[in-house]
């Protein structure tokens, strides 16, 4: 006969479910959506621009609006592969991220009960590592960075099955792994699939069973991540090769490491603007805006490590150690010299991601703790028992300082611990029973409450109300001057700091929607795509466009010589300059104000005499890159009337045309340029759009090669006459690694069929 009770575990999965819905309950309660830093920076604008890539029939591989377009399906960020993204076809945005918050906060706590059981954790210890890690701080802090979100939900998924039982079909567990590990790749996160891999491969090595068989378990989970996500890593490796992605300077990579006076705030529950003020360097705006696990967590980590399971335990405790080591980045030998002994951390950037793994593998730990501590608590062990409460101890040397306000909470968690311990020890078998939940509860209450404002919210309406700027921007190509480009560059030309793109306002109060309001005025680049602004030069914030890109936009955002930078617009066929400031735009006339919330009102300006997105030339001239890029940087050359080809190209005819040339764009897709052109001569199609080997080209149904024309954008040769000029984004390889992925899934899906089958009812 059936109870009619729910299960442990639903009770579990629903407790999980409350909180991940408390982190979210201003969107779902009060109209509210998400919306800080790269949220607004970058996701709205490419999820418009794959929604009007699918609605469109294209292919969704190139994005057109960032910069002077840029890849889509080879931006891991952009998640095409990631079965998630689709529902952006059906659902509003802020719906969207809403749903997909909860659900992979969902998905991370509920993995982290699996994984610390298979780990061996008791059901309640498990659950206490799914609540700890679904409201630890470094986990949260990823509220506003979805593709790392994304990944880390399935990082405890993919511990789970590394070192899940293998005494009944091995395979499957193997194939359990190897999918998360694809999943997180789908998601965008490579960095976050390598560490997982890394640290869920370390965890199956260490487990008790035959090496070769633990050997053999992780190359079949490696192979089946590599096929199932195929079709993401393929485009993007192949890009990142081209626009030098694989080496990354150190400079880049290092940006955000963890300042080591950062670590206090794991501990400590006060926000970061605070904890720079115990920093040796000036305060940087973080990455994770959050470290905080707790006093609970940590203690019992401690203790896990101390008396769980010798080898799983002190696997852990390493493998959290080194993770923590790593995210310091240049604070320690260990960055350096595993970036030069392993080339593929080079194209990873910033080190404090990984205190994302190392919160979940403490979790992981504390559940091992908390039950060694209510073993403790029986067996009346007075030092096991108190060692909860020993990370209290270096929070003392803070006493002095200016955060000494914070450590009341920790004080009286400590203080639970001790009165919770002392109770059981004297012979209260009551007390032993119910230590364990009660310090569980409190220590999520903790972290529910230091973290109930991590993640700020705004009104819907500032998405859905288009503002003013929008409209001058729509279709058009635009510059928009990024006051962040350079450090002390606000300051010089406004006289005053730009606004953050970080509010650490709580969700839905008044500062939070000022912020928002005033980060929606003004489109920093490159979220003008949202509106379906065609980008130019500017910060490459992904790493995704080439190094003359890089260098040609410092020189038009910081150029003194004002006729130089109207020259650089003029040939990248710049229409509009967006900007707060007059000195040095004065060559573009008189500029159109708008309404804005900053003290100076919105400038647009129209460029006179700019090049069309797509024209003819009649003479080309083969130059190498360095060549090409002095002729650029000093503006000699005739605009409209001839184009620098990169090496390997042939040079055109010297005449040029005797009459203007007529280039018509007759139809356009995301994926697909179709032109109509009347040459009076031998020329070259020439379009204002990012070159990438991606786009191939055929004129009147003949192929011909798309060169680099003036370093970034595309050339094609067309004879003389009438001509129909079509070109085409293809990937190269696509084909192959999205039937690779496909099968992958499909053989994915009939194992996990095959295994529902044969479980017991």
């Amino acid at each position: 006969m059936s109870s009619s009770w729910p299960s442990g575990r639903t009770l579990a999965g629903a407790g999980l479910l409350v909180l991940a819905l408390f982190f979210a309950r201003e969107p779902l309660l009060h109209g509210q959506t998400f919306f800080l830093r790269d949220l607004h920076l970058q996701w709205f604008g490419q999820v418009e621009s794959f929604v009007h890539a699918v609605a469109e029939g294209a292919w969704p591989v190139w994005d057109p609006f960032p910069s002077f377009g840029q890849p889509m399906l080879a931006n891991p960020n952009t998640q095409v592969l990631y079965p998630f993204t689709w529902l952006n076809l059906v659902l509003r945005p802020w719906t969207f991220y809403t749903l997909y918050f909860v659900a992979h906060l969902l998905i991370a706590g509920t993995g982290a009960v699996a994984a610390a059981r298979c780990l061996g954790a008791s059901p309640l210890a498990a659950l206490g590592a799914g609540a700890l890690w679904l409201a630890s701080g470094p986990l949260l802090s990823l509220g506003n960075l979805w593709n790392h979100l994304g990944a880390a939900a399935w990082l405890p998924w993919a511990i789970a099955a590394a070192v899940a039982p293998t005494r009944h079909a091995a395979w499957r567990s193997a194939l359990g792994w190897g999918a998360a590990i694809g999943l997180m790749v789908l998601a965008g996160s490579p960095d976050m699939a390598l560490l997982g891999g890394l640290a869920s491969g370390a965890l199956c090595l260490s487990r008790e069973a035959p090496f070769g068989a633990r050997l053999a378990r992780a190359a079949l989970a490696a192979l089946y991540a590599l096929a199932l996500s195929a079709g993401q890593w393929w485009p993007a490796l192949d890009w990142a090769r081209i626009v030098g992605r694989l080496d990354l300077p150190p400079a880049v990579r290092l940006y955000w490491s963890v300042d080591p006076a950062a670590l206090w705030q794991s501990l400590l529950p006060v926000p970061w603007e605070r904890m720079a003020d115990l920093a040796a360097t000036a305060p940087r705006e973080p990455f994770l805006l959050s470290l905080y696990v707790g006093l609970p967590t940590l203690g019992l980590a401690l203790l896990g490590g101390l008396r769980g399971h010798r080898r799983t335990a002190l696997t852990l405790a390493a493998l959290a150690v080194l993770a923590v080591l790593l995210s310091l980045g240049a604070g320690t030998p260990l960055y350096g010299w595993l970036s030069e002994t392993l080339p593929v951390l080079r194209p990873l950037r910033f080190p404090a991601k990984a205190l994302v793994p190392a919160a979940c593998l403490l979790c992981l730990l504390a559940a091992l703790g908390l039950d060694a501590w209510r073993e403790a608590l029986a067996q009346r062990r007075w030092r096991d028992a108190l060692v909860p409460a020993l990370p209290l101890l270096p929070l003392l040397l803070l006493a002095g300082t200016s955060v000494a306000g914070a450590l009341a909470r920790p004080l009286l968690l400590a203080a639970l611990v001790a009165a919770v311990a002392a109770r059981a020890l004297i012979g209260s078998p009551r007390a032993a029973l119910l230590a364990p939940g009660a310090l569980l509860t409190a220590a999520v209450v903790d972290l529910a409450l230091a973290h109930a404002t991590l993640n700020p919210t705004a009104p819907r309406a500032l998405l859905a109300v288009e503002p003013p700027v929008a409209r001058e921007l729509r279709d058009r190509r635009s510059f928009v001057f990024d006051y962040q480009a350079q450090p002390g560059l606000a300051e010089r030309l406004l006289g005053r700091p730009f606004p953050l793109l970080l509010a650490v306002s709580g969700p839905g109060d008044l500062a939070a929607t000022r912020a928002a309001m005033a980060l929606r005025s003004y489109p920093v680049p490159p979220m003008a795509a949202a509106w379906r602004g065609r980008g130019a030069w500017g910060r490459d914030l992904l790493g995704l466009q080439p190094r003359h890109f890089n260098r040609l936009s410092g020189l038009v955002i910081l150029t003194q010589d004002a006729g130089l930078r109207l020259w650089l617009l003029q040939l990248a066929g710049v229409e509009r300059v967006v900007a707060l400031h007059g000195v040095g735009l004065e060559p573009l006339g008189t500029p159109r104000g708008l309404p804005g919330p900053f003290s100076e009102a919105i400038r647009v300006y129209d460029v006179p005499r700019s090049l069309p997105r797509a024209y003819a030339v009649g003479r080309a001239e083969v130059l190498p890159d360095e060549q090409a890029e002095l002729r650029l940087a000093t503006g000699r050359l005739e605009l409209g009337r001839e184009t620098l080809l990169a090496p390997g190209a042939r040079p055109g005819p010297p005449g040029g045309f005797p009459s203007p040339a007529e280039v018509r764009l007759v139809a356009e897709r995301a994926d697909r340029l179709d032109f109509e052109l009347d040459l009076p001569a031998d020329g070259w199609l020439v379009v204002n759009d990012l070159w990438s080997p991606d786009w191939v080209a055929r004129v009147d149904g003949r192929a011909v090669k798309v060169e680099r024309a003036n370093l970034l954008f595309r050339a094609i040769p067309v004879p003389a006459g009438r001509h129909r000029a079509l070109l085409l984004c293809r990937p190269r390889g696509l084909l192959s690694a999205l039937a690779l992925s496909a099968g992958a899934a499909l053989a994915g899906l009939a194992a996990a069929l095959r295994a529902s089958r044969d479980r017991p009812a």
